[in-house]
């Protein structure tokens, strides 16, 4: 008995030192090693906003299963942004995907899609069973979404757990119920403060929103330069709804100096993202400007590319982009 342990013993030894041996081992962990790797880089590229390059090292892992490369994809197609055009059907079965697995995010997300997305896949009865799935692992954002039609207090108080977690979502939502009175009593200076906390980690929505404060003069000293600050910031990421406010400031010298190039160059491209900001304002800033400067505009148009979104991202981020706006 002694003899076949020493020989097991022995044998199990040997093998280890046996170069061949190692060479397939190294071979056999070397793909899960560098699709690691991937995910981990890919992620660090979700939150730089880099999508194209995301979606490139995130799909070998979520085509392996990984639930929560599954999710960032999802996010990915249901934001969009720069050289990743939305794509709902896509963000769907992404999130299908990572929720059937038990991923809080995803199930909220695609619960969200359900709900909110108007178009043929839209379904509340859908949407109900993933918020619920998604409010039963605990998560404040879909707990606060549910209670937002029926007790908006309630719905105001999980806001505000999730946004103090760091949740640009909730950030936003809170500060929106707090600027319309909506579960709270009303008040801009709350707002802004939600609003800020998204904004300064880089959301153009909040980004957004902190410029119309500025702009109206809510919760703050009413200051035109601010506003088209922060017009500006959110501009430079894609937001299209900045770009043509930033557009009409230049175009009118409200809050910066008059520039006919810039009020065109930015509110081409809002015209090159939204199809309903109407054509005539192109065509009136037209009439104001030389050919020289209209070229002049749409060269910057054509050569514009949107700013490096923050880094290191947050660790709660808010994908509903554009749908916002």
């Amino acid at each position: 008995m002694d003899f076949y342990k020493n020989r097991r013993h022995t044998f199990r030894t040997d093998i280890f030192k046996r170069p061949l041996f190692l060479l397939i081992l190294a071979l056999f962990l070397f793909p899960f090693i560098a699709c690691a790797d991937e995910f981990a880089d890919g992620i660090a590229a979700y939150h730089c906003r880099d999508y194209q390059t995301a979606l490139k090292l995130l799909k070998p892992a979520a085509d392996h299963g990984n639930a929560d490369a599954q999710e960032k994809i999802g996010e990915i197609y249901l934001d969009g942004w720069w050289n990743v055009r939305p794509d709902y059907a896509e963000a769907r079965k992404w999130f299908r995907k990572a929720a059937e697995q038990g991923n809080v995010d995803a199930q909220f997300w695609l619960g969200w899609m359900y709900e909110e997305i108007d178009d043929d896949s839209m379904d509340f009865s859908e949407a109900s069973k993933w918020l619920r799935k998604a409010a039963d692992q605990g998560s404040a954002r879909a707990i606060a979404w549910r209670y937002s039609s029926k007790d908006q207090a309630k719905a105001a108080e999980w806001y505000r757990k999730a946004a103090e977690q760091g949740d640009t979502f909730a950030q936003i939502q809170l500060g929106f119920m707090y600027q319309t009175g909506q579960g709270v009593k009303r008040d801009f200076a709350e707002a802004m403060r939600y609003y800020r906390m998204a904004a300064d980690k880089g959301d153009e929505r909040g980004q957004f929103f902190v410029a119309n404060m500025y702009w109206r003069g809510l919760g703050v000293k009413q200051d035109y330069a601010e506003a088209a600050k922060w017009h500006r910031k959110a501009a430079e990421q894609g937001s299209s709804t900045a770009q043509n406010f930033i557009g009409i400031m230049y175009s009118i010298g409200q809050g910066v100096k008059k520039d006919p190039v810039q009020a065109y160059m930015w509110n081409s491209l809002a015209a090159r993202q939204n199809e309903k900001l109407p054509i005539e304002i192109l065509d009136d800033l037209a009439k104001k400007m030389s050919p020289k400067q209209v070229a002049e505009a749409k060269r910057q148009a054509v050569e514009w590319k949107p700013s490096p979104f923050p880094c290191p991202a947050p660790a709660a981020t808010s994908p509903v982009g554009k749908h916002l706006q």
